[in-house]
């Protein structure tokens, strides 16, 4: 079972960094807090504490879309609701808890997954379109967690013979702290283009780049990102909508996306509903 978990791991962290469920050291945190708030170089209307509460899973890039097919293929695993929970610390700082519902197809049982983190705000670069309320992100992810009990049963195929599931958290064997430098854009899917709504009710999150705790550095040649709702899920009139406020970085790289059903609903896992291309 070393292979499963790996992959496993490996799932649930590339979503829970392109999502931004990240973790640092409260040091960091303090730091910044303790230098130029960066805030002040974004819109002054951006509140960023209107993104707390809960997100979910409705869009994904093509290419991360095609490697999750690939791996639930091969190692009959399939992931359901899929959902960040934001809470605003400050101007700068967002802390957040990443959870999905991994199942196993080989034996209909399951475990959730959980990691937490931090977003600290940092100022825009070249590549940061801000007053599109695009903003660029200093985020860390912590190692993923899970029931003990629930997570051997997962792996035994539902023959594990403890039945406690107040067993405690034990972490995916595998999974790592991450940093990655990721970008957000706040999107209002019901306003006019042209218009600077800030009544957010979608997240489009990018980026191409991760670092883990022993120095393991990845960069990409594509972009990879997700798209998170405040529904659970979302009429194709409304993603298409999504689609327009898609940042220039998916148009310029020809960035595919795919619609995602309802991933929340009981018996539901990820699955295909619309793919879409950026235009």
């Amino acid at each position: 079972m070393k292979f499963l978990l790996s992959q496993v791991s490996a799932i649930v962290l590339a979503l829970s960094a392109a999502s931004a469920a990240y973790i640092t050291p409260r040091q960091a945190v303090e730091e910044q807090q303790n230098q130029t708030d960066n805030s002040t170089q974004y819109p002054q209307d951006l509140n960023i504490g209107e993104l707390n509460g809960t997100w979910f899973l409705t869009g994904i890039t093509d290419n991360a879309w095609k490697a999750y097919e690939m791996i639930s293929q091969q190692l009959n695993l399939e992931l359901g609701c899929f959902q960040i929970n934001i809470t605003g610390e400050s101007n700068t700082t967002l802390d957040v808890l990443a959870n999905a519902f991994l199942n196993n197809t080989n034996a209909d049982v399951g475990v959730n997954a959980s990691a937490a983190g931090v977003l600290l705000l940092q100022q825009p670069d070249q590549n940061t379109n801000v007053s599109a309320y695009e903003l660029l992100w200093n985020a860390y992810a912590s190692q993923i967690f899970v029931n003990e009990n629930q997570w051997n049963n997962f792996t035994n195929n539902g023959q594990n013979t403890e039945s406690n599931d107040n067993s405690g958290s034990t972490i995916v064997p595998g999974s790592k702290p991450v940093q990655a430098n990721i970008y957000t854009k706040l999107v209002d899917s019901t306003a006019e283009p042209g218009t600077n709504s800030t009544n957010f009710d979608t997240i489009v999150v990018w980026g191409s780049q991760f670092q883990t705790h022993d120095n393991y550095q990845k960069r990409a040649e594509e972009i990879y990102g997700i798209i998170l709702s405040r529904d659970s899920s979302i009429d194709e009139t409304k993603f298409n909508r999504t689609i327009e406020y898609l940042p220039e970085e998916f148009t310029t790289n020809n960035v595919s996306v795919v619609q995602l059903n309802d991933t929340c609903s009981p018996g539901e896992s990820i699955e295909e509903a619309q793919p879409e291309q950026a235009q």
